[in-house]
């Protein structure tokens, strides 16, 4: 019995077990840093798309030690706060709204990391107007308090005057 339930874990664990298989894992570090840091990263296209906020999206993971940001949870939420952003006059196809729609698997969770990153960044600023700078630190705080959608809500709402 013994044996049997230290094979399921293992299965379970590597992802083998049909139906128990973990969450995706997170994207590796050092590539996404090889990944920005690389001199066609602004040329190339990543689930269709290509980064609006290329520098700043190497400053924030950089600051970060390219630690990943989002999960499953909180890029449904982004989604939310892309409809907050429409409400308030922006078109969501402008943030690469439907790349991050895309089922999260392991074979895209490099992409939708930093095109959701990027998304973030390019919708804050228009929302608020602001440049790139305010919204790396905006973006840093609502991290910290664990707030990404609200802070976009906010945003949205300050532009449509609610």
């Amino acid at each position: 019995m013994t044996r049997l339930i230290a094979f399921i874990v293992l299965f379970t664990t590597l992802g083998l077990a049909p139906g128990l298989s973990p969450a995706a894992a997170a994207p590796s570090p050092l590539v996404m840093e090889r990944l920005l840091g690389h001199p066609d990263a602004g040329n190339r296209t990543y689930m269709g798309e290509r980064f609006q906020e290329l520098d700043d999206l190497r400053v924030f993971y950089a600051n970060r030690a390219y630690a990943p940001v989002w999960t499953r949870e909180t890029l449904l939420e982004l989604r939310y706060a892309f409809m907050e952003a429409q409400r308030a006059g922006l078109s969501v196809t402008d943030y690469h709204f439907t790349a991050l729609g895309t089922e999260y698997s392991n074979d895209n969770e490099m992409a939708l990391e930093l095109l959701a990153t990027d998304a973030w960044l390019s919708l804050a600023g228009d929302l608020y107007g602001s440049d790139d700078a305010d919204m790396l630190a905006y973006l840093h705080h609502a991290l910290e308090q664990d707030r990404l959608y609200e802070a976009l809500a906010e945003l949205a709402a300050f532009r449509s005057g609610r």
